[in-house]
């Protein structure tokens, strides 16, 4: 069977998706009656309790002081240059961008959340086309682009295999963001401790496939690209059993999509930098106000009761810099606890999947600020 291009650009966007797009929790129209009843407030209270990060103690006045100065790059506002990008994404002969781009704020006076777009080719078709976006106001922190090849016939059996390894695929990707759209390297993701064997470390790179069936009917499953993920954060050197305080993760992604060829000869394939916004310590934030352990998990437990989760197979929690937004497009941070909540194992067997049919089973994540705010003040704790 011959295999289209643009199915291959299709299999790429997929994986992008997964990237941007947080998984909604599934609705059924009418839930059964449940085999078990649901935990008790005892019981999930320990469950939290058990799984809060250990740095967080009865007093974390200290701790929230800390998290309050976060060492912070330079924002995009100031180190992307659009001119700069587009000379790296298109060439010399770079493109055109479309009009309106200077106007960053609306009628109104609001910020205008709008993107400038970049391209060349045309969209519609199989022709080449590159597209490039970023927002109109850079304090909002998005950026993407994407270059979909001319659409040509493959044939499976002429697949080479990508040779790329993941440590090249990750420097590689960091070394472009840093230099062609200005993402500090201060805020990205650390290569994990190479000596670390005490906990399972690895590089955020992800080795993306093209598979399916050949003329004669055989099955076939080849390594094409090689993807990074860079989730922003911060270095505040608290340390931990492994270390795994030293960096608090913060708000915004980066997604870069490459294979073997050269970033300048077709090999970048696709680059998403999403909410890398500019950022600042929340200005109402007291650590005298620090919420303590028990507290803290007293209001989680609660919370998760009075969303009736139901069944809790497994709790996480980590310690993270929540943002709250603001009109100007400035992120007010926070310390603050993300809870992963699953409601049954990852690997069930065919039968136990079954069981749950016409039953709720996706997770689920929320947030909760590690200091208490004045009442006229933003809370989080939004449901993502």
């Amino acid at each position: 069977m011959i295999i289209k291009n643009y199915l291959y650009n299709s299999l790429v966007m997929v994986f992008a998706g997964m990237f941007l797009v947080s998984a909604a929790p599934a609705m059924a129209k009418e839930d059964p009656p449940r085999d078990e009843p649901d935990p008790g407030y005892e019981e999930v209270y320990k469950l939290v309790g058990g799984s809060l990060p250990e740095i967080i103690k009865e007093d974390n006045k200290e701790l929230v002081s800390l998290l309050l100065k976060p060492p912070l790059g330079k924002p995009l506002r100031e180190a992307f240059n659009p001119d700069t990008a587009i000379k790296a994404l298109f060439g010399r002969a770079g493109a055109p961008i479309a009009p309106g781009c200077k106007q960053i704020y609306t009628p109104s006076g609001d910020i205008d959340p709008g993107e400038c777009q970049a391209s060349r080719g045309e969209e519609a078709g199989g022709g080449i086309y590159k597209e490039f976006r970023f927002s109109k106001n850079m304090s909002l922190g998005n950026i993407s682009f994407f270059d979909r090849p001319k659409a040509v016939e493959i044939d499976p059996g002429k697949l080479v295999p990508v040779r790329m390894t993941d440590q090249q695929a990750y420097d590689t990707a960091r070394k472009f963001l840093q230099n062609t759209f200005g993402l500090p390297v201060s805020e990205e993701t650390p290569a994990p401790p190479l000596a670390n064997k005490a906990v399972n470390l690895s590089l955020p790179v992800k080795t993306l496939a093209l598979g399916g069936v050949d003329r004669e009917g055989g099955k076939f499953n080849v390594p094409v690209e090689k993807m990074v993920i860079l989730q922003r954060g911060f270095n505040f050197r608290l340390g931990g059993t492994y270390g795994e305080y030293d960096w608090i993760p913060g708000p915004g992604k980066a997604m870069m999509v490459l294979d073997d060829r050269s970033l300048t000869s077709g090999g970048l394939r696709e680059v998403v930098v999403r909410g890398w916004h500019e950022v600042k310590a929340h200005p109402d934030a007291n650590p005298e106000f620090a919420k303590s352990r028990a507290m803290l998990s007293d209001e989680i437990t609660r919370d998760l009761l009075n969303e009736s989760t139901g069944r809790i197979s497994k709790l996480n929690c980590r310690l993270v810099l929540d943002s709250i937004p603001t009109p100007s497009g400035v992120g007010l941070l926070l310390p603050a606890v993300q809870v992963h909540v699953s409601p049954v194992p990852a690997d069930l067997s065919e039968d136990a999947q079954n069981a749950l049919a016409m039953k709720s089973t996706a997770g689920f994540v929320r947030t909760y600020n590690l200091v208490e705010l004045n009442e006229t003040n933003p809370k989080g704790g939004e449901m993502e």
